[in-house]
């Protein structure tokens, strides 16, 4: 796990698109697995590289939670937190949420706003129907 780790952050020091990183440890995987060559091998490391992001295991979550380099407001729960402070009891579209949020938080970006969305509904956390946005 530690040599996927490594090659992890080798890839994000390069600042690599996540695509880009993806591609690299499949290569990585397939040039340290023994014999090669053979389409079974590639599919090999390929599916142990999927399966540890699946699991978490070698991505950097520190853009989802906070650790001691990347403060709580950095992250994908604290731009939630935010929105459900933003939202309170009020009932408002997407659009409007996220002017408000890009009001009180100048560096949000509307991709994260999106992912912070998405955990808070994937959570119970907000209600949407006919275009309209409430916290449950």
């Amino acid at each position: 796990m530690s040599r996927f780790k490594s090659d992890y952050f080798a890839a994000e020091a390069e600042s690599l698109e996540p695509d880009a990183i993806f591609d690299y440890l499949v290569e990585k995987a397939f040039e340290n697995a023994g014999p090669r060559g053979t389409p079974e091998v590639e599919a090999a490391a390929l599916a142990v590289v999927a399966y540890l992001f699946e699991i978490c295991e070698i991505f950097n979550v520190s853009e989802v939670y906070p650790d001691k380099f990347t403060p709580v407001e950095q992250t994908v729960v604290g731009e939630a937190a935010s929105l459900l402070l933003s939202l309170g009891q009020r009932s408002l579209t997407i659009g409007r949420l996220f002017l408000e949020h890009k009001q009180a938080v100048p560096t949000a970006t509307y991709d994260s706003f999106v992912t912070a969305l998405t955990l808070l509904y994937g959570a119970g956390v907000l209600d949407y129907n006919d275009q309209i946005l409430r916290a449950s």
